[in-house]
């Protein structure tokens, strides 16, 4: 009998260690998964001299496509358009293809680089700004305008963060 219960002990944790990893990769999305898991949200409200209020809506597809609804305000001025494009990701490199018929302007291409040093917690701290580099002290702001900050991008189950717009998971 005491034979039994120790190969039924050792079964089982045989069997628990054999689950663990299946349970630990399931648990764990890839960047994609997460990109298209979620609606992402932008809402962001200014009164100052002009009342700006922004609520942007984006969806990035499985097959490849996105989609965004924004609606803007400046004023009393209200506007609403639907942006379009595609995405792919290459590893950790994100490009966003925008493509517009009646805004032209917005027609780019953007390669992103994910940030590794991106978290949650530094968003909710710091704000996504912490990724932009401050006017040095020696350098005037012509020199530091003429100098563009690296593209970035992170995602997880709780934001998405595209430069320095930060949407939130709907």
């Amino acid at each position: 009998m005491k034979k039994l219960s120790v190969i039924l002990t050792v079964l089982m944790v045989l069997l628990l260690a054999a689950c663990t990893p299946a349970q630990e990769k399931s648990a764990k999305k890839s960047l994609s998964e997460m990109l298209t898991s979620h609606k992402w949200r932008f809402s962001s409200q200014q009164d100052g001299e002009l009342k700006l209020n922004y609520n942007w809506l984006l969806e990035l597809k499985n097959d490849g496509t996105w989609a965004m609804d924004m609606d803007s305000t400046v004023d009393d001025s209200s506007s609403s358009h639907t942006l379009r494009g595609t995405w792919s990701l290459d590893g950790t490199t994100l490009t966003v293809v925008m493509k517009d018929e009646e805004i032209p302007e917005f027609n780019t291409t953007e390669v992103l680089t994910f940030s590794d040093t991106m978290t949650d917690e530094i968003i909710e701290k710091d704000g996504v700004y912490s990724i932009v580099p401050t006017t040095p002290n020696d350098s005037s702001v012509d020199e530091f305008l003429d100098v563009r900050p690296e593209m970035k991008w992170y995602v997880s189950d709780k934001y998405f963060c595209f430069y320095t717009v930060l949407f939130t998971a709907e």
